[in-house]
């Protein structure tokens, strides 16, 4: 090969077709610092193509950060200024708040000490962040649910033994006999709706919760759902409102897994409501939209919690007052339902202790216009 040919770079351009080649951020900045040395902001010297990629900064070179970002956060200036002054090199994980982004970064100091500069390598890792704090949410629910799930499974068995053994005991005892029938009745219906609620949890995880849709009146759906939550709101001694149309509100739909999620957002009313409490269901129709409204008067929801009420395991910590028990998985399948039904369901509530609404929205069956007509 013709030497003559070959390019002639000097370690400037060697220096700056690297930077610029990488996908991470690169920059080269001056720690300043006050008359008692204390690091007090920092100047871009050099940055390269990623970089305002990387932080959302752009005409950085020749200022400082504190320019272009008043309200970065101090721990930045003061771990380059530490980099600048020990010249130890530093790798290091950390948020910076005011740009809302989350860095991995590597800053080391370069040439003279007296010049204070600093090589700062670094990525964007605010993607990586969040998946892995879900990851751990992820994992701390599954550990939460597990724990719920022994509870619940475990509860019914100290009653059952008891009938079990009243039954032995008494064998001749016809109102003992009795007795214990009641108690292994409502315990195996309690472990029968566990066992529903665990079969509809692997559904709703492989999406493959089924429906029969038919044209059905929602005020049947309505009343379905009071009986199916009946037990529950009696025993806690609550009064129950239910408000109906007098005409019929007609959707297409899966009236069982309707009345299924109506009754589960009853239940959540009446656990979350203490005793001789007030709920109410109400059915009305908006310009298309069959509306059910379930209000109470319970322990309400606090404003960062309304969002995440719908999720999968979503219930309050274990450990709290306001802990119900059950699997956690009660609102999730009334969110599922619904927008299988092309609905939506939301829920609000003005914080805590001043009750819930859970407001389910339903696209009306289409009206045949020529219903009812002569010829």
């Amino acid at each position: 090969m013709d030497e003559s040919a070959e390019l002639d770079w000097n370690d400037a351009t060697k220096y700056r077709i690297l930077a610029d080649s990488i996908d991470e951020g690169f920059c080269v900045i001056e720690s300043m610092v006050d008359a008692q040395g204390v690091p007090v902001d920092y100047r871009f010297l050099e940055i390269n193509r990623s970089f305002e990629k990387q932080t959302g900064l752009s005409g950085a070179v020749g200022r400082t950060v504190l320019e272009l970002a008043p309200r970065l956060e101090k721990f930045w200036i003061d771990i380059y200024g530490r980099v600048a002054t020990t010249g130890e090199a530093l790798r290091f994980e950390h948020p910076a708040e005011a740009l809302g982004r989350f860095y991995d970064v590597f800053a080391f100091r370069i040439g003279d000490p007296a010049g204070r500069r600093v090589g700062v390598l670094f990525q964007d890792i605010s993607e990586r962040i969040a998946a892995r704090g879900a990851l751990h949410l992820a994992d701390q629910r599954k550990d939460e649910f597990m724990a719920v799930l022994a509870h619940e499974l475990r509860n019914p068995l100290a009653p059952m033994r008891f009938a079990l053994e009243l039954m032995k005991r008494l064998p001749g005892n016809l109102d003992a006999i009795e007795r214990a029938r009641g108690i292994l009745e409502r315990q195996v219906l309690h472990m029968t709706t566990l066992v529903r609620d665990l079969t509809d949890l692997g559904r709703i995880a492989r999406g493959t919760v089924s429906m029969d849709a038919a044209l059905i009146d929602l005020r049947d759906v309505a009343r379905h759902a009071v009986e199916m939550a009946h037990p529950v709101v009696t025993a806690r001694e609550h009064e129950l409102t239910v408000s109906l149309p007098e005409a019929r509100l007609e959707v297409h739909g899966d009236a069982h897994r309707l009345a299924q999620a109506l009754s589960n957002l009853l239940v959540n009313a009446a656990k979350y409501t203490g005793n001789r409490g007030r709920i109410a269901l109400a059915l009305r129709g908006d310009a298309g939209w069959a509306v059910v409204d379930v209000t109470d008067t319970g322990i309400g929801i606090p404003q960062e919690h309304l969002q995440h009420v719908f999720e999968m395991f979503a219930q309050l910590s274990a450990g709290s007052v306001h802990a119900q028990g059950g699997l956690g998985i009660g609102l999730a399948l009334v969110r599922q339902i619904v927008e299988m039904h092309g609905g939506t369901v939301q829920a609000f509530s003005a914080g805590e202790g001043q009750g819930s609404r859970f407001s389910v929205r339903l696209p009306m069956a289409a009206t045949d216009p020529f219903a009812g007509s002569q010829a």
